[in-house]
């Protein structure tokens, strides 16, 4: 994984999933979702990922949310950080509102997240077939159906 990171190939991957409309989603490092780090972060908390942004070539910017509606990281890129520009903040549809939205740079996100969640929708075209079956478990209780 970590030389995905360096070579840039996971940016890569990420920035295609999000233009291609894939739900993503990203898991904190391991605690109880009542430990927050110092920067904001829930521990052992999922979160989705809204967007992908290579802003520049220096800067890689994912909008991130916290599904529980409060709650921001406060680093860099943070609703109250200094790297704004009135630009950006147009471009990248930013607001200074505690609703659990906020950026995050990917070299930041790399260290707060141990997860990374991808789900793809495929189109009404496809056609999906189920076959009706059942899944049965022996254990010390006997068969059981489920």
């Amino acid at each position: 994984v970590i030389a995905t990171i360096n070579d840039g190939s996971l940016w890569a991957k990420l920035l295609r999933y999000d233009a291609l409309g894939y739900l993503l989603g990203a898991g904190s490092n391991a605690g109880s979702d009542t430990d927050i780090d110092e920067k904001g972060i829930v521990q052992g908390h999922a979160y989705a990922i809204l967007d992908a942004q290579e802003v520049s070539s220096s800067v890689r910017l994912l909008k991130i949310m916290n599904p529980w509606g409060s709650g921001e990281w406060t680093g860099d890129w943070s609703d109250q950080s200094d790297k704004w520009t009135r630009r950006l903040k147009a471009k990248l549809g930013w607001s200074e509102v505690d609703d659990g939205i906020f950026f995050m740079e990917f070299a930041d996100f790399v260290r707060e997240f141990r997860n990374l969640y991808v789900c793809r929708i495929f189109p009404d075209s496809w056609h999906a077939v189920g076959v009706p079956s059942a899944w049965t478990a022996a254990g010390p209780f006997g068969r059981r159906g489920c």
